[in-house]
């Protein structure tokens, strides 16, 4: 599977899911996916930091995308 926003949907069913390690593991293969936007690799960042626990890493991931796109629908809202 080379599609990095399908991928990521499906690290987040199994954050939904409870399995933190395997969503690591498919966000790790976007996080190296040179075709993966950077926006993308940062939201996913910060879902799985927030699925961990690691609130300030996550929150300060998720500022910086409203920096850089205020408009981001996802982050905005």
């Amino acid at each position: 599977m080379s599609n990095p926003h399908l991928r990521s949907a499906i690290a987040r069913i199994h954050i939904q899911s409870g399995n933190l390690q395997l969503a690591a593991y498919h966000f790790g293969i976007v996080a190296q996916d040179p075709d993966a936007d950077e926006p993308l690799k940062r939201l996913n960042d910060a879902i799985l930091s927030a699925a961990r626990g690691e609130w300030e890493r996550s929150v300060q991931t998720l500022k910086i995308l409203i920096e850089e796109d205020a408009d981001h629908f996802v982050v905005s809202y």
